[in-house]
């Protein structure tokens, strides 16, 4: 199929959204994006979102697909939903021009799920900032930018959540401050919030909190305990989340599997690999992907 095939069928409300139809929008030249731009203008709000829902998951299962432009253009639609998952569909972007439109939507977009997915797309950016991977221009942009949204306690709780968990790798004092602020508060959200915090800093000295929390008679907690596990990365924590693994919350489970295959180690792995055969599908699945990641990490060639 054409690009201009595509985009026709684009504007056809009841013309199916196939795979061959959409792979046309990969990899657009600046020309191609013009005309993209131009019949995207003319189609259903409930039609974007179904295409743009789609691009993202082709995105995600194809890594030679490549959406970007596409996605960038979709940050700035008329639709919330839309320019959420354009969000989305960058997560896997690391190029610093990314980093101003992201700020620009955390601090000015009216929706505020669009902006809590912002902060949390620049999460990404504040961990390749620690790595030495972003300039330091934009270190303090992105830095700046997740405090701002952290500080005003007139701003949308989950969109503060969301800061605090994105700006956790920088780890300055006041951001420690901010992080057993949310560990003390009496709302779980904000907790579960300090917990992945505690994680994205990569630091072992909150181990213990995170140990403790695997314990907690609440879910929620219990989740974020395991997803701080996958961020801080310590073998001797595996143990403790493989016991995790009969919890009664799938999603808990579901979190303590992704956590051992970013921890690897042998013990993981083979935790991982009795996972794959335990009979539930969504388990199994779950497990096989991390398995691959263990494996990746032993073999990256």
């Amino acid at each position: 199929m054409s690009l201009d095939r595509c985009l026709q069928d684009m504007r056809k409300k009841d013309a199916l959204l196939s795979y061959s139809m959409l792979i046309e929008l990969s990899s657009l030249s600046s020309a191609e994006m013009q005309q993209f731009k131009e019949t995207w203008a003319a189609v259903s709000s409930k039609r974007r979102l179904m295409i743009i829902q789609r691009l993202v998951e082709m995105a995600e299962s194809n890594p030679e697909l490549h959406f970007a432009a596409v996605f960038k253009a979709c940050l700035k639609d008329g639709d919330d939903e839309v320019r959420e998952h354009a969000i989305s569909g960058l997560w896997e972007e690391e190029h610093r021009t990314i980093v101003p439109c992201l700020v620009e939507m955390l601090t000015s977009d009216p929706s505020n799920q669009v902006r809590a997915k912002a902060a949390s797309a620049l999460g990404k950016f504040a961990s390749l900032a620690q790595d030495g991977k972003l300039l330091h221009k934009d270190c303090e942009l992105v830095k700046s930018s997740l405090m701002q949204a952290l500080e005003n306690e007139e701003e949308n709780t989950e969109v503060r959540r969301c800061a605090l968990e994105a700006v956790a790798p920088f780890d300055t004092s006041q951001i420690r401050e901010y992080i057993n602020w949310a560990y003390g508060n009496d709302d779980n959200q904000w907790k579960c919030s300090s917990l992945y915090a505690m994680g994205r800093t990569g630091k072992s000295e909150w181990s213990h909190y995170v140990i403790k929390e695997m314990s907690s008679p609440e879910s929620i907690i219990r989740y974020g305990a395991a997803n701080a596990c996958g961020e801080l990365g310590e073998e001797e924590i595996v143990p403790n989340l493989i016991s995790l693994l009969q919890d009664e919350d799938v999603q808990v489970q579901l979190a303590v599997v992704n956590a051992l295959g970013n921890i690897g180690g042998p013990l993981a792995k083979r935790a991982l690999s009795r996972c794959v055969k335990i009979g539930d599908p969504t388990l199994e699945e779950a497990s096989r992907e991390a398995l691959e990641i263990v494996e990746a990490m032993e073999d990256p060639l």
